[in-house]
């Protein structure tokens, strides 16, 4: 379930590092699949997940909900997804 696996993330003072260095994982053990986010955006990413708004997100990161919810499109588009359940099950496969 993916709840319990974001909450190893959560759960470590390094959560975001993990975060992100399974997203780098990510990109090289899934290449013809490569998803390509940039550092801000698998930052907005990390929040995302965790279920904050995009106004909480602005306030973590220290861009305006606008710039958030443009990265929050960025992902989506980039990933080909159209629901975060689908965006969680394409970057996280092995959390079904």
């Amino acid at each position: 379930r993916f709840d319990s696996f974001l909450k190893q993330f959560e759960q470590s003072v390094f959560g975001k590092k993990k975060f992100f260095q399974y997203l780098s994982d990510y990109d090289y053990l899934y290449q013809k699949n490569k998803v390509s986010l940039t550092k801000r955006e698998q930052e907005v990413l990390f929040y995302y997940l965790r279920g904050y708004s995009a106004k909480e997100i602005a306030r973590e990161v220290d861009v305006s909900h606008r710039t958030v919810e443009s990265y929050i499109s960025k992902i989506y588009e980039k990933t080909r997804c159209n629901a975060k359940a689908e965006l969680r099950m394409r970057l996280f496969p092995k959390t079904r």
